[in-house]
């Protein structure tokens, strides 16, 4: 994989149509915009329940702007 994502674990808590609710392993909760998303993973998003623990790859910046790596 590529230094261009970083691959982040987190309880999904809200699909929006152009960003996802998640909580942080480290607590609290972000929005991630869908189109920091690897494509792939984005894909997936509309097969997980709400609550489930998802792991997904993100953009390496947007992922440390959130705290999420």
């Amino acid at each position: 994989m590529s230094d261009r994502y970083r691959t982040i674990t987190a309880e999904l808590r809200l699909i929006r149509g152009a960003s996802i609710l998640v909580r942080r392993r480290q607590g609290g909760e972000v929005f991630v915009p869908r189109s920091v998303i690897h494509g792939g993973d984005d894909l997936r998003l509309e097969r997980v329940a709400v609550g489930a623990e998802i792991t997904i790859r993100v953009m390496a910046w947007k992922a440390e702007e959130l705290s999420l790596s």
